[in-house]
């Protein structure tokens, strides 16, 4: 909720960015030629939507001659989205914390440049802009229908409650680490996957002495039911899994809680261990192999895959699947249509290549582990996001204060 002159903490006071410096616009009298070719390099958009701090290795290349004058950014100052598709998302600001030569701003976004550091840090003020806080004063300044933009004139008149520049300053450090930290972590998980990826290719690339087979030998495959909104005389509620449920990673995030009868049940349940598939709509091959958790069941969207434990490891399947190995097979067996769907061949057709049962228990075993790793990381990221959420909110509400 957004500070009113009742609740202000004590020691706060308002700004106003017109009163602390001036505006200025990006790129004018471009064309499309003049990007992709020059000297001269540009922000992009989305460097400055989406990015709290502005990224140096984030530009492209612009043509600009000597004699143009355009402005120029300078560090110290804010950049400013003029414009998006909600208001919540209009006039995001972005501090540039590096020093820049020759460095300027697309025209769709306009900039901002302090007179004074003594009054309101640019960082601070990043940060104030995505909070609800900031949102709260800044989105009904927004105009427009389909599209929303924002006058920088009214940008300018805005009141924005902020502590004094020392606690500012404090704050922008304390949030920038917190940021820093999560980011740390995107990136390890980044290389991991990368990891987990090369460590994939080299393992199921060596088919010297394995069997080639089809899915079709080595499971059953079934087609599940939509199911039922409504109860009815012997039905089940259960857990049906949609094409949308799965992610490319192979994680079930969702279902559909619907009503199948016996027969629908006994012919689609998912039982521990089976391969879920997605088979028709958009993200093709998506891959989950069951946890054993109850009650559940495919849809009409997927097909499930029972596998014949005499002859493969169940892990070992899914991984190919989700492999570029199986998504090269993906790719060649999907009809091309409005609406795609996976055709036959691809469980008919001999291209599983199959190791001994301990090689491909092995196998699955290394990629499994790999993938706990990946899952433990990202719940550790997603704590510290929520943390930095947390932190974001009560020090630039004044909640918390840093003295």
């Amino acid at each position: 909720m957004a500070l009113t002159a009742r609740d202000i903490p004590d020691g706060w006071s308002t700004v106003r960015l017109g009163d602390l410096g001036h505006f200025y616009s990006g790129l004018t009298g471009k064309s499309g030629k003049d990007f992709g070719t020059g000297s001269g390099l540009y922000i992009p958009f989305l460097n400055v939507i989406g990015n709290v701090v502005l990224r140096p290795a984030m530009v492209e290349a612009v043509l600009v001659a000597p004699s143009e004058r355009q402005n120029i950014v300078r560090r110290g100052d804010l950049l400013f989205n003029g414009s998006s598709e909600t208001p919540e998302e209009v006039a995001f600001a972005c501090a540039v914390t590096e020093p820049t030569e020759s460095l300027y701003l697309n025209s769709f976004c306009f900039g901002y440049r302090f007179n004074t550091e003594d009054v309101l840090d640019p960082l601070f003020f990043a940060y104030l802009s995505r909070s609800p806080q900031g949102r709260q004063v800044i989105a009904p300044l927004a105009q427009g229908s389909t599209r929303y933009n924002i006058a920088k004139t009214l940008l300018a008149k805005a009141e924005f409650y902020v502590p004094p520049i020392g606690e500012q300053r404090f704050i922008a450090k304390v949030l920038l680490d917190a940021s820093a930290w999560v980011d740390s972590l995107d990136a390890l998980i980044a290389k991991k996957r990368s990891t987990k990826i090369a460590v994939c290719q080299s393992l199921l690339a060596n088919w010297s002495g394995w069997t080639s087979v089809s899915l079709s030998e080595v499971t059953i495959r079934a087609s599940g039911f939509w199911g039922h909104d409504q109860p009815f005389d012997g039905a089940s509620l259960c857990n049906v899994i949609r094409a949308g449920d799965i992610t490319p990673s192979g994680k079930l995030v969702s279902v559909a809680r619907r009503y199948l009868s016996p027969t629908e049940l006994s012919k689609s349940e998912v039982l521990k261990n089976d391969i879920v598939i997605t088979a028709s709509g958009n993200g093709l091959g998506k891959t989950w192999l069951s946890d054993g958790r109850a009650d559940m069941a495919a849809s009409n969207f997927v097909r499930r895959l029972r596998a014949d434990g005499a002859r493969v490891i169940p892990a070992f399947i899914a991984h190919v699947l989700l492999s570029d190995i199986g998504r090269r097979q993906l790719d060649s067996h999907t009809a091309t249509s409005a609406y795609p769907n996976l055709m036959p061949s691809f469980f008919e057709e001999e291209w599983l290549k199959l190791p001994s049962l301990d090689e491909q228990r092995a196998i699955a075993g290394v990629l499994t582990e790999m993938d706990c790793e990946i899952d433990a990381l990202v719940a550790q990221r997603d704590k510290a996001e929520l943390i930095r959420q947390g932190m974001a909110q009560d020090l630039l509400s004044g909640k918390v204060r840093l003295i």
